[in-house]
């Protein structure tokens, strides 16, 4: 009886370890744009597991959209900003962190990352009223400046509350979706799941190894409005991908070409060569916000605050020739051959 249980014990031991890895796919649509979920465990989840794990995931990305969006009018953002000037509003944990880091990191871009920009985004066509058909006045572009400026919004960290100094409205969109990355990361993390890969609206983040047992592949998407296919290729097995570009939202007028990404400090849309830029960082919100701040900055400023602050980022910069390459640093360690 002793040497049965024995070898019981040694064919269960031998069937654990025999397991072949699978991998779990959860999709769906959340922030106006799509999610994907890979989730890699030994021997598959059962059914009642997918669909408790398809059902956190799908409440954890709701939950950050019902605060934070901006075309939800009973969301957190959206009351703020409806809220008059110099009125003290209490937010969720949520919102005031995700507020919190985007006032960080205004003051360290020296205000090139700012979530109050979104009048000058409108002014300039690339919001909710549509695309302009003439460039704004100087007059109008001052009038509407008055309107942006993250230093007037004022944080108590002990409340968890906010209040403007002027007429403000703020938008987290360059941000949020890298903050629902992390959330969802969380939640699998804290069910001690390890193998994983979360995106939201081409923001990235992983853990472990993919299906492969090796690390995961990304691709850095070469900037070209027609189609999508990858630059640069790298490889990942923890930390957080974004990517900012000009090449899918712009237009012309009068033969100028004008991209969403908005200098706050001149009102215009940023005027450099660089295509697009992406970072890798430990969290999806630093990534996604460090790949705005940088768009902004431009080749030359974004790469010397990049090396500076030691962000892994890949700037992708229009020539003549096509697409002039330029690392911080560290991001080549991460790109495979």
């Amino acid at each position: 009886m002793a040497r049965l249980f024995v070898l019981l014990l040694v064919t269960f031991f031998l069937s654990a370890c025999g397991s072949s890895p699978s991998e779990s796919r959860f999709s769906g649509a959340i922030m106006g744009t799509s999610y994907s979920v890979k989730l890699i465990t030994e021997g598959g989840l059962s059914d009642a597991d997918y669909q408790r794990i398809a059902a956190e995931i799908q409440e954890t990305l709701s939950r950050v959209d019902r605060l934070m969006s901006t075309y939800k009018p009973d969301s957190e953002v959206s009351v703020f900003n409806r809220t008059p000037v110099d009125t003290e509003v209490t937010l969720s944990s949520p919102t005031f962190e995700v507020i919190a880091a985007s006032k960080r990191l205004y003051e360290m871009s020296e205000g090139a990352f700012d979530i109050t920009v979104g009048p000058l985004v409108n002014l300039w066509g690339f919001g909710p009223d549509g695309r302009l058909l003439k460039v704004p006045s100087e007059e109008r572009l001052t009038e509407v400046l008055q309107q942006v400026g993250s230093n007037r919004l004022k944080l108590n960290v002990e409340r968890g509350s906010i209040i403007k100094e002027a007429e403000l409205a703020i938008d987290l969109s360059a941000i949020a979706k890298g903050y629902a990355v992390d959330q969802v990361a969380d939640v699998l993390s804290g069910q001690g799941l390890r193998d994983y890969l979360v995106e939201v609206g081409g923001e990235i983040r992983i853990s472990g190894l993919n299906l492969s047992r090796s690390a995961w592949v990304l691709g850095v998407e070469l900037p070209d409005a027609l189609g999508r296919q990858a630059h640069t290729v790298i490889g990942l097995k923890e930390g957080a991908m974004a990517t900012s570009g000009d090449y899918r939202n712009f237009y012309q007028v009068e033969g100028e070409r004008y991209s969403h990404t908005i200098d706050p400090e001149t009102g215009y849309p940023a005027r450099h060569h660089l295509a697009s830029v992406t970072v890798v960082a430990e969290t999806c919100a630093e990534a996604d916000a460090l790949a705005t701040a940088l768009m902004v900055m431009g080749e030359h400023k974004g790469l010397a605050f990049a090396k500076k602050h030691g962000v892994q980022a890949l700037f992708l910069v229009r020539t003549s020739e096509g697409f002039e390459v330029l690392d911080s640093g560290k991001f080549n360690e991460l790109v495979l051959n």
